[in-house]
């Protein structure tokens, strides 16, 4: 025999979900611009992360970003002060 209505309704809203899924699926594939931002900002942050990594694994001191400024600016300095004798 037939089928009933309601089991019709099922059928037509699992239908529908599956075409909105596979619309969405689509869509997606189709913004290469926003999946290639999205992957290049991925990639981005995760240099900036090594990176980060990467300099408090070896301190501050190690790059001599410490004494180095002050002796730089002390330097600097002096350099100043011939100038003006």
């Amino acid at each position: 025999m037939g089928k009933e209505p309601s089991e019709i309704r099922k059928q037509i809203e699992c239908t529908r979900e599956r075409i909105g899924e596979t619309i969405d699926a689509i869509a997606y594939k189709a913004d290469i611009p926003s999946r290639v931002r999205k992957n290049l900002n991925g990639r981005v942050e995760k240099a900036k992360m090594v990176l980060r990594n990467a300099i408090r694994r070896k301190g501050e001191s190690s790059f001599g970003w410490g004494s180095t400024a002050a002796t730089h600016r002390e330097g600097h300095n002096e350099g100043h002060k011939a100038e003006k004798e």
